[in-house]
């Protein structure tokens, strides 16, 4: 803000004749060094802005890509969940009927009681489901290796070695839940045997069958839970991984517009702040030359030296009587008294005269404002309104009375500046 001490410097360069474009370019430097430091503030966040512009961008470019590429797994669709979820569920309930169909084997091994019976069966149930699951995920993993080593053509020996591994893990998780079924089987046949029953003629009768039923059934609900299993879980993991995707997607879109839009806002208040420099400076160079154009147009006043002279009395008189009053050094003698308190009132006023004469001598600029010239106009309007309206002799020399008032005025004003400027 321009105050009144640059006011008053402004109307000392007027006073005085010195130049206003020297003022005028160091107010133009300073409001543009502050512009400048504006612009480098706002640089140095601008551009930690922009790098994280950049970083968000790359990383919202990955996850669109990765979201994209799960996209079209499902054409586009969201992946189910409720479906692998049920086909999981529907695992559990396989092996499960498998651990129960199974228990009563657990005769031929020693176990006799019930539940360790059940808890046997399951744990060659679970055995047996992994081993599909592995089979299972071995065969998708050849795929994909054959895939892939059909692409980068590597060698023949290798495939052929993975292919076997895994071959062998296949036919040995089958031969396992194959073997179990007709035990099972063979158990149920003897056990019918035993008992003279319908049942029991049936199984002796249709022995075949009864195994091949029970072996087919012992191999099938294992399979089932690991294909059910896979499928399931695959499902969830491609439903868990698209939702995942889809939502740093989202995320990273979100922020990169609130980088975008704090850029913006950033970039906006700079530029405001520097047009608000700029009117600020010329506000100040219109306030300068204004006060500049008055100091030159009236000038200042110089203060009557009779003026200086009673204040410096006044001051030397009221040291003198603070200094009665307070007595700051007791003495006995009245006549001691006085001429120590006339001493420091010489001393006291003799330095406030000296600094009160050299500021007559040589004003600051806000003394000189301080004092500035008056230009007093009288309005001729004003002194016919002072007359009877029907006297028209008496208007017209009230009129020439102040015409010639007037004129004696701005003499002695342009008289004043005129000695003011000589001074």
């Amino acid at each position: 803000m321009f105050g009144k001490g640059k006011k008053a410097q402004a109307f000392y360069d007027g006073t005085q004749d010195v130049g206003s474009e020297e003022s005028l370019a160091g107010i133009a430097a300073r409001f543009a060094e502050q512009q400048t430091l504006v612009r480098r503030d706002a640089a140095g966040r601008c551009k930690r802005i922009e790098v994280e512009i950049e970083t968000l961008a790359s990383r919202q470019s990955d996850t669109e890509a990765q979201w994209r590429s799960l996209e079209d797994r499902t054409n586009g669709l969201p992946p189910q969940i409720a479906q692998p979820l049920l086909a999981v569920l529907s695992a559990a309930a396989a092996s499960y009927g498998e651990a129960i169909l199974l228990a009563p084997v657990m005769d031929g091994f020693g176990i006799a009681d019930p539940d360790e019976q059940r808890l046997a069966a399951g744990i060659l149930v679970l055995c047996a489901g992994g081993l599909c699951k592995l089979a299972m995920h071995a065969l998708d993993l050849a795929d994909d290796e054959q895939a892939k080593e059909s692409e980068t053509t590597e060698s023949r020996a290798r495939q052929i070695r993975n292919i076997t591994i895994k071959t062998l893990v296949i036919c040995f998780a089958l031969a396992l839940v194959f073997a179990l079924g007709s035990f099972r089987a063979g158990q149920m046949i003897f056990a019918a045997s035993l008992q003279q029953t319908a049942l029991g003629r049936f199984f002796g009768q249709y022995g075949e069958l009864t195994n091949w039923t029970v072996t087919l059934l012992t191999v099938a609900l294992p399979v089932y839970a690991a294909a059910a299993l896979n499928w399931g879980l695959r499902g969830l993991r491609l439903a868990r991984a698209w939702r995942r995707a889809r939502r740093a997607f989202l995320r990273d879109v979100e922020l990169l517009n609130r980088k975008h839009k704090a850029l913006e806002a950033m970039v906006e208040e700079r530029d405001c702040r520097i047009a608000a420099l700029d009117h600020q400076r010329e506000a100040w160079e219109s306030d300068y030359m204004r006060e500049y154009n008055l100091g030159q147009r009236i000038g200042a006043r110089r203060q009557p030296l009779w003026q200086v002279v009673i204040k410096i009395s006044a001051v030397a008189m009221a040291i003198l009587v603070l200094w009665l009053w307070l007595d700051p050094v007791p003495l006995d003698s009245s006549i001691a008294k006085g001429f120590l308190a006339m001493l420091a009132a010489a001393a006291l006023g003799g330095g406030y005269a000296y600094r009160a004469l050299q500021a007559w001598e040589r004003p600051s600029p806000g003394q000189v404002y301080k004092h500035r010239a008056v230009i007093w106009r009288e309005d001729e309007r004003l002194l016919e309104q002072t007359f009877a309206p029907g006297a028209a002799q008496p208007i017209e020399r009230a009129s020439d009375g102040a015409m010639c008032q007037a004129r004696a005025t701005a003499a002695c004003a342009v008289g004043n500046h005129s000695s003011t400027r000589r001074s």
